[in-house]
């Protein structure tokens, strides 16, 4: 497995969507699928440790919640790609939104056999997700232990 440790920048992951992905007309594309599988992503700061999506709202709202900014965002998401992250530990992350954040317009996200471990001072101590009725999160086999947010300890979703 991969192990990113103590990265203070936006995220340890950032995936936007290309330039290829975003029509005329403002429109997505599909975009490919990503996995992320036996990695371990621990005492990160910043926005998130994996952020999946545009995120332009941080910047322009000055505001870090999924709550306020993200609703207005997803109506412009081109991000429909399935992200599953499998086997994964996120520990003891101090993060602005949660350690995996995704807003996207028809995408999925797919968490199994991943452990969030004392992740805090975000929105959500696990997961943020932001989705549009043809956007999908499961979450199998997984534990969130110890975490804290504004929020929630563990999983929020906003549609």
């Amino acid at each position: 497995g991969l192990t990113f440790m103590g990265t203070t920048q936006n995220s340890a992951i950032h995936i936007l969507p290309g330039d290829d992905d975003i029509g005329e007309s403002g429109s997505g594309s599909s975009s490919p699928d990503i996995e992320i599988r036996n990695c371990e992503f621990s005492e990160h700061e910043g926005m998130a440790v994996l952020m999946i999506g545009s995120f332009s709202w941080f910047d322009d709202q000055g505001d870090d919640t999924i709550e306020s900014s993200g609703k207005q965002d997803l109506e412009n998401a081109t991000t429909t790609m399935t992200i599953s992250i499998t086997s994964c530990l996120f520990t003891d992350n101090r993060v602005q939104v949660s350690p995996v954040t995704y807003i996207t317009n028809g995408g999925s996200l797919i968490v199994d056999n991943t452990v969030f471990l004392g992740n805090r001072e975000g929105t959500a101590g696990g997961i943020s997700f932001s989705g549009s009725s043809t956007s999908s999160i499961s979450v199998s086999n997984s534990c969130f232990i110890r975490n804290s947010g504004y929020y929630v300890g563990a999983i929020e979703v906003y549609d």
